[in-house]
């Protein structure tokens, strides 16, 4: 396995991985004596237990063919375990193997890359030809290099060598992966943009009146520009600057999680350890202790509609705050809820068949409550 680092590594690379390099019992044994292939792979488990952020490369003779990928297997899902260049058929310890793969969420590289056959399988067999009496070869591929399922835009080739000087019947096996590549399996953090409180601008006068004064006074005493773009660009900055002061700055939008309440998390977490005693503390008297959790259950229930009338009632109250209209829709847009409405149906009248435009569902709308509203 060839692993690839940055260029442009500089001391010791924060990247983790275990490499482990494993055996696996024949086909024929595993069949005679399921038991042996059971402790290969509890074995194997065991092996593979890292922190998720490590990286896993498992390598080695595994006896098992997983075979070519049918359609059947592509319908299952199973091509984020394997790829569409296996050969051959699936044998009991390719499912054994493709389980393990399943389970723990793996992938076998050199099923991933269209090469030439010899390029492709990994052990060369002998058997007899009924006709001919010949021994013949027999191609198949029981070697693999396995690797997370989420480390795929890692690789880069994946194949099997011929013609290496080795007292062994199998082929090396070779797969790459270009660790600088390692940033595409993680996404970066989005920097959120900070937006002015426009809301507060449209529906106050009062900031209204400080903004304008505020933006006035800076442009006024700005007099350094010497062209049109430096005067452009100070002119810019005075008024972000005036709107920052007096406007300010919109807050986190995210909806207020229930649990944010003092009094629901501690009631929360009293429950919590009431329910730990119920089932592990056998001694103490069980009915006691389920009427105080039915009694903190129905605390948190009322404190939570408690919670639930005074935002509506903090809504009402905003809302009601407005004169005009225009105010009044700027005031509700705030406070709305952010979820996209979902896309409704309508239907042609002459067709009866859907619309396919929102223009076109607008003017059916529309015309029907015309034709309502003359009746």
């Amino acid at each position: 396995m060839d692993l690839s680092l940055p260029s442009k590594c500089h001391g010791k690379p924060s990247l983790k991985a275990r490499i482990i390099n494993c055996y696996s019992p024949t086909n024929v044994k595993s069949i005679q004596n399921p038991r042996i292939a059971d402790e290969f792979y509890c074995g194997l488990q065991e092996a593979i237990r890292i922190p998720a952020r490590h990286e896993l490369f498992i390598m080695g003779d595994f006896n098992a063919r997983l075979g070519k990928r049918t359609k059947s297997d592509f319908e299952s899902g199973l091509q984020t375990n394997m790829g569409r260049h296996g050969i051959g058929r699936r044998n009991e310890n390719g499912e054994r193997l493709l389980a393990f793969m399943i389970t723990n969420g793996l992938y076998a590289a050199n099923t991933a890359f269209s090469h030439a056959s010899r390029h492709t399988n990994t052990f060369t067999g002998w058997i007899k030809d009924r006709r001919s009496k010949k021994s013949v070869p027999w191609f198949s591929q029981i070697d693999y290099v396995l690797c997370r399922s989420r480390s795929t835009p890692l690789l880069v080739d994946a194949r099997s060598y011929a013609g290496a000087k080795l007292q062994s019947d199998h082929k090396i096996v070779k797969a790459t992966f270009d660790l600088s590549k390692r940033y595409k399996l993680y996404s970066t953090a989005k920097h959120k943009v900070k937006q002015y409180n426009t809301n507060s601008l449209v529906c106050s006068k009062d900031v209204q009146s400080s903004f304008q004064q505020n933006a006035a006074q800076k442009i006024e005493t700005d007099t350094s520009a010497q062209s049109v773009t430096e005067s452009f660009n100070n002119l810019f900055e005075a008024v972000k600057i005036a709107a920052s002061e007096t406007v300010g700055m919109k807050g986190n939008t995210a909806k207020r999680h229930r649990t944010s309440d003092p009094q629901v998390v501690s009631m929360s977490e009293k429950r919590h350890q009431l329910l730990q005693h119920l089932n592990d503390n056998k001694m103490r008297d069980r009915t006691i202790l389920r009427k105080e959790i039915n009694r903190l259950k129905n605390d948190i229930a009322k404190r939570l509609i408690t919670l639930e009338t005074a935002h509506a009632d903090l809504l009402a109250e905003t809302i009601n705050s407005t004169d005009d209209t225009r105010r009044m829709f700027e005031a509700t847009r705030a406070i709305s809820s952010t979820k996209d409405t979902p896309p409704i149906s309508v239907f042609l009248p002459e067709t009866e068949e859907l619309a396919l435009n929102d223009e076109d569902k607008a003017d059916i709308v529309k015309n029907i409550r015309y034709a309502y509203n003359c009746t």
